[in-house]
């Protein structure tokens, strides 16, 4: 049996706010987008957010996960969603290991993120609360 998503679905946009939104994001490029599935809570899944993406313009996403390269994940988005290309990183955590993955499709390499001693030990938090 399946568990349930751990996200809950708000991405539906109205007929009339649509053509609000792409005057505000046609052509925008999303560098930075947690998405579901994850094993954090997400607002909605890759593919939802796309289809509304679609509608507004958007031209570029890059997904990021703390846990898993998203090149695999980008590659399929390009291959339903024609408007708007995904692309994949990696984030340097230990389920991925340490080195960039070049040649693999991981555009951008991010530093280690949540498994880095400032973040776990709360100094990089507090900095940004600053």
């Amino acid at each position: 049996m399946m568990n349930e998503p751990a996200y809950s679905s708000s991405i539906s946009l109205p007929a009339g706010e649509i053509s609000n939104c792409q005057k505000l994001l046609d052509g925008v490029i999303d560098l930075h987008l947690h998405l579901a599935p994850d094993i954090l809570p997400r607002a909605c899944d890759v593919i939802e957010f796309l289809e509304s993406a679609e509608k507004v313009g958007y031209r570029a996403v890059i997904l990021k996960d703390h846990y898993s390269m998203s090149t695999a994940r980008a590659y399929l988005m390009r291959k339903i969603f024609k408007r708007t290309v995904s692309f994949g990183g990696i984030a340097l955590n230990y389920p991925v290991g340490t080195e960039p993955r070049r040649g693999r499709g991981c555009y951008p390499a991010w530093c280690e993120t949540d498994m880095d001693a400032n973040f776990r030990s709360g100094e990089s938090l507090g900095a940004l609360q600053r």
